[in-house]
């Protein structure tokens, strides 16, 4: 990862650069290019500073409408762009949200129906992501699904080997506590949330993300082919590589 701090925001617990991970050939990704995050409705004045700190221009939402309505938007500084490119709606979701007595399913499946469900809409995250000269975000909900499966592909495609992939995908973990201490302070309608949440859809076990990588390349061959079955075109991996790689 990179050597530089970790930016810290009051109300968003699952922030990070994907800058700093090696490639198989030796490269980089760049630092301060391409961050991740769970949702950004919380900001206060001094995440805001922090958004500004480090030169976001452009936040790709990718909630639902009815996430969005519930939850609310941020207000961004005038020079940040916003996007909001919804995986789906309520009405459409390709998933059941699961209920408290549910088993942990079959969460690296889930990811690759999910993804085939929402195809059109990963494309136009990637293509965003690779218009974009500036520092860009995008994120979910919690920042761990959808959100997770779009930096797993984005750094697969720039050549970053799974463990690392894997490790950033584990890091999600740590979100839900640092989540819940905020909220039995600030909110206790998410305290409720959490307590009602299945142990498993909070957590991120490396298993998950090494099956769901060996699902994509034993269903499609590799990630490369994947993403182009997705209609993400080789000449958006291109820009990409190009733009996010020291």
């Amino acid at each position: 990862m990179t050597d530089g701090p970790r930016p810290i925001f009051e109300a968003c617990f699952n922030f990070r650069d994907l800058g700093g991970y090696e490639t198989s050939d030796c490269r980089r990704v760049k630092a301060g290019a391409v961050f991740r995050s769970d949702s950004l409705h919380r900001l206060t004045n001094a995440g805001l500073a922090v958004m500004t700190r480090v030169r976001l221009r452009t936040v790709i939402d990718m909630r639902s409408s009815g996430d969005l309505q519930r939850q609310g938007r941020y207000a961004l500084a005038d020079e940040i762009a916003y996007r909001h490119l919804p995986w789906y709606e309520d009405e459409t979701r390709p998933f059941k949200l699961a209920r408290p007595d549910d088993p942990m399913p079959d969460v690296a499946r889930a990811y690759l129906d999910l993804v085939e469900a929402c195809k059109d809409a990963l494309a136009a995250v990637f293509q965003l992501l690779a218009e974009e000269d500036h520092a860009i975000v995008f994120h979910c909900v919690a920042g761990k699904d959808r959100t997770g499966i779009v930096a797993a592909l984005l750094l697969s495609v720039l050549g970053v080997p799974d463990t690392s992939i894997v490790a950033d995908y584990h890091l999600t973990e740590t979100a839900a506590g640092r989540l819940r201490a905020w909220a039995v302070t600030h909110d206790p309608d998410v305290v409720a949330e959490l307590e009602s949440t299945p142990a498993w859809v909070l957590r991120a076990p490396d298993t998950t993300m090494e099956t769901f990588l060996q699902l994509v390349r034993d269903n499609y061959g590799s990630v490369d082919l994947f993403v182009a079955h997705l209609g993400i075109h080789h000449d958006t991996t291109e820009v990409l590589r190009h733009r996010l790689l020291d």
